[in-house]
């Protein structure tokens, strides 16, 4: 089977947050890829350009070199199909013209619906959100197959954009390997650790401010790895004497799983105000990470799919940002034995995922 991956940008830039799903490729063997995308071309790849926001006409140059390039090599070595994953949604709306000109089947990848990206500065009823839900209908249409990170991600698409269900297959995000829990936490002091990028849907002002608030004389040390001055000016002040709190710049992520590794609970936080419906089909590859080294979890806010796991995983707590957060990791360390045997036991394996993708595949 010879597959082209049409991708938003290369595979080894840091802004493709798709390169977790790229790894699914890897267990279908049998396959052939070709890859194109925008940026530098690497390894033999396909650049078709440089990127542009989503609504630059100076895109359009891109979208032509794609056809002549892929109609190259299609007319050489056909595709059997063309798979795309989304955000942004620019590549995946080229996929679908590439798809339709060339008579090539077209999967496309969902971790988020593309109104997901443009809501947040364009509210429902503006020009811009109506363009934007009517072009993404318009691929979900075109596709053979959708790829989706959850069952509230295919309800949603289904509802939104009236896609089909009976062309949407669920294929969880995923770890590479599971690594067992070996250490042994230390009653006297339990390391809580936390990664990400201090984004605003992260709400680490509200739970640092929970942690201040609702002080508590005890054995928790917090590490939080990310942290950007610029980004987030005003939390080296909060934790201030502090010294249980304890905020550390972004770590390669070989030194960041080390980190984790060492950690006793994993904070996964995420709150989406005002935006709670579009995004309820949300869970943070950081519980997916937790879940890889067998770390139980506090899920802080949440979101629909992220609490469904974990409650029916058992694999940790869920406490609401407004409500104070020791009594539930002071809960998790009570028991800690039982929550960490049951992240030990729930796996979400990338290598059977990548063998449902690659049925998907084949029926095609």
């Amino acid at each position: 089977m010879r597959i082209a991956l049409l991708l938003p940008f290369s595979p080894t830039d840091p802004a493709n947050s798709g390169v977790a799903r790229l790894e699914m490729f890897k267990f279908m063997p049998g396959i052939a890829i070709d890859r194109f995308h925008f940026g530098p071309a690497s390894k033999g790849d396909h650049s078709i350009g440089t990127y542009y926001s989503e609504a630059s006409p100076r895109n359009l140059s891109s979208l032509f070199r794609l056809l002549k390039v892929f109609k190259q090599q299609h007319c050489e070595h056909p595709y059997d199909l063309i798979w795309t994953t989304m955000p942004p949604i620019l590549m995946a709306l080229f996929s679908r013209v590439v798809a339709k000109r060339c008579k090539v089947p077209l999967v496309v990848d969902v971790r988020d619906p593309g109104i997901a990206s443009v809501v947040i500065v364009s509210p429902p009823g503006t020009f811009r959100y109506r363009l934007a839900h009517r072009f993404e209908k318009w691929l979900y249409k075109g596709a053979s197959a959708i790829c989706v990170t959850t069952p509230e991600l295919a309800t949603m698409l289904n509802k939104e954009f009236s896609a089909d269900p009976k062309r949407i297959t669920v294929i969880s995000n995923a770890t590479v390997e599971k690594v067992k829990n070996s250490k042994k936490m230390t009653p006297t002091k339990v390391k809580v650790f936390y990664a990400g990028t201090f984004a605003p849907y992260q709400v680490v002002d509200p739970l640092i401010d929970n942690l201040l608030k609702y002080k508590q004389k005890g054995n928790f040390q917090f590490d939080f790895y990310g942290y950007r001055e610029e980004a987030n000016p005003s939390l080296e002040a909060k934790v201030a004497g502090h010294s249980e709190l304890q905020l550390h710049p972004r770590l390669p992520r070989a030194e960041l799983f080390k980190k984790l590794k060492e950690s006793d609970i994993v904070i996964v936080p995420i709150e989406l105000k005002g935006q709670k419906d579009l995004y309820d089909y949300a869970v943070p590859l950081k519980l997916y990470e937790a879940l890889a080294f067998s770390k139980p979890v506090l899920l802080f806010g949440g979101t629909a799919a992220s609490i469904r796991l974990v409650k029916e995983t058992h694999i940790g707590e869920v406490t609401p940002v407004e409500k104070p957060i020791y009594p539930v990791l002071q809960k998790i360390v009570d028991d800690y034995a039982a929550y960490a045997k049951a992240a030990e036991t729930t796996v979400f394996s990338r290598e059977i995922e990548g063998k449902k993708l690659g049925k998907v595949f084949e029926s095609l």
